[in-house]
């Protein structure tokens, strides 16, 4: 009886597993390349720097796609003014400087090339208005053996909006020398008025003694990509894959801007 029972289980178990494999058909349309383009403007810089590409659709089979950089166009233009941009043999970027953005300028971005035509707008955010204060920092060593800085911010976001993005970037100096690498936090949505403590990692074994730190407001498009970006690095190859976002039209790509102020401090030992 036993064994008749344990027959009749091993025939259910292997129908329930069987019952769960299907045979998916998908059709993946064929899609040609498509312009793709990216820029970050700040009215702190004097320089625009717009990079430009061509996707590689999957099965796409007319070997590496490669621009030929002397057919593309890139104009970007504000107020009734055009501002062309120039190849970069060196960077693989195109560029205008001395160039000046203020708050609440609307931008145009149009790229060309061989007929295919891409656009995208973006408004110059507004600079950061916040109360900040530095916590101190302190070192994390973990199980492996890796340990890092930990510097901790207290920072309430005073702006008008009802939703406002930032992050914070940092240098760090040694005798007013620059020292090590540039490290960021992560991107955080505040509301306004709302306080929140920002991390910002890096090497556990600096010798700094002074940092710069960058309090960066950025518009919904810079918030929302680099939201994407992050997300597509940290959840590894076995997962769906991530839509990045995009605000380009007849491309894909990102037209962004944000604005932000330098804070400096000196670091006790």
């Amino acid at each position: 009886m036993k064994t008749y029972i344990y027959i009749i289980a091993t025939f259910l178990i292997l129908v329930l597993i069987s019952s769960c494999e299907k045979n998916a058909d998908i059709d993946i349309p064929d899609n040609e390349p498509q312009l793709v383009v990216a820029a970050f403007i700040s009215p702190q810089d004097d320089t625009i720097s717009l990079k430009v590409s061509m996707s590689h659709p999957i099965y796409y089979s007319s070997g590496s796609v490669q621009l030929n950089y002397d057919e593309v166009t890139a104009v970007v233009s504000s107020g009734g003014i055009n501002h062309n941009l120039t190849f970069d043999n060196q960077r693989l970027t195109f560029f205008s400087d001395k160039v000046q953005f203020n708050t609440g300028d609307n931008l145009k971005l149009d790229v060309s090339y061989r007929g295919e035509k891409v656009t995208s707008e973006c408004t110059i955010i507004t600079e950061p208005v916040y109360d900040f204060e530095y916590l101190g920092s302190e070192t994390k060593t973990y199980k492996d053996g890796y340990s890092e800085g930990i510097h901790k911010f207290k920072i309430t976001c005073n702006n008008g909006n009802d939703i406002n993005y930032y992050r914070l970037n940092s240098n760090f100096y040694m005798h007013n020398y620059w020292y090590s690498n540039y490290y960021e936090s992560d991107l955080y949505e505040f509301a306004k008025g709302e306080t929140r403590t920002i991390e910002i990692r890096g090497d556990h074994d600096l010798q700094a003694d002074s940092m710069r730190v960058y309090i960066i407001n950025c518009d919904e498009h810079y918030y929302l990509y680099h939201k994407n970006l992050g997300n597509s690095y940290e959840k590894g190859p076995f997962t769906e894959p991530i839509i990045m976002y995009n605000n380009v039209e007849g491309g894909l790509g990102i037209f962004s801007s944000y604005n932000m102020q330098l804070e400096k401090y000196e670091i006790n030992k």
